[in-house]
């Protein structure tokens, strides 16, 4: 998860930045996650490493700023893919079907995000006001709520 989320990132941006400056122009798009601007227990090195790319991909949009080259990222909920299944799921169910994005769905939204320049691109109804109400909510207020999931989670293990 390291390798492809946090390594692949860096490495394809240092190989492929440099050919795009020289012309003047092109485009990243950087695959996070909400948990990009979110957080969960039972998935903290999943998040950590979607954080990275989120605070990766801001930061890296703002030095590039007047170049040409645009960075874009998307921060999709669940995606009907298999990897939920090469995963695995920690909770045990599958997030309920009205949340899932299609991937064909996803890619294309995350395209139209980057040739219009976004900075963050969030595909879906659902997560769109999941992840605005998550950013408004207190720090301390998600933690009280998401507490009992790291209980219950080693409740279930024992």
């Amino acid at each position: 998860m390291l390798r492809v989320n946090v390594q692949a990132v860096l490495r394809l941006t240092h190989a492929l930045l440099p050919p795009m400056l020289a012309r003047g122009r092109g485009g990243i798009l950087n695959v996070s996650s909400g948990f990009g601007l979110q957080f969960m227990p039972l998935a903290a090195a999943y998040v950590g490493t979607k954080h990275f790319i989120t605070g990766f991909t801001e930061s890296l949009r703002l030095e590039l700023s007047g170049t040409g080259v645009r960075v874009s990222q998307i921060c999709p909920g669940p995606v009907a893919t298999e990897f939920e299944g090469m995963a695995g799921n920690p909770v045990g169910r599958s997030p309920p079907a009205f949340v899932q994005i299609d991937a064909d769905h996803c890619a294309r939204v995350a395209i139209f995000g980057l040739d219009h320049d976004r900075a963050l691109v969030v595909p879906g109804a659902v997560m769109t006001v999941v992840l605005w109400l998550g950013g408004w909510t207190p720090r301390w207020v998600l933690r009280l709520m998401y507490r009992g999931i790291g209980r219950w989670a080693r409740a279930r293990a024992a």
